[in-house]
């Protein structure tokens, strides 16, 4: 019992963020290690600075936000404004106290 065979397990499904910083790692892990054996082919390289960088990351990241957010304000605006009131009304209309006088 000591050596007891486990059910294999499932893969994980990872989040994009995680898909995302990994596929980073990897291209500048692959930077790293080509730069060297390249040697003078990789001159254009060479004039990539690290706050560059950081502007391009920045610039697309706010440019992907302000997309994500036309798109989202686009479907609220499609969404029909009665399926969100109308649960709302059935319950004012349940607890509202009928007229005695029957007028």
């Amino acid at each position: 019992m000591m050596f007891r065979r486990t059910k294999p397990k499932t893969p994980l499904a990872y989040c994009q963020s995680c898909a995302r910083i990994r596929a980073f790692l990897a291209v500048a892990g692959l930077l790293i290690i080509a730069l060297p054996l390249f040697g003078e082919k990789a001159a254009p390289f060479a004039q990539l600075t690290p706050m560059g960088i950081a502007l391009a990351l920045v610039g697309i990241g706010s440019i992907a936000f302000v997309a994500r957010w036309v798109a989202w304000r686009h479907d609220e605006a499609r969404k029909p404004q009665d399926a969100e009131d109308a649960p709302d009304a059935a319950a004012r209309d349940a607890t509202r106290p009928t007229d005695p006088s029957g007028s």
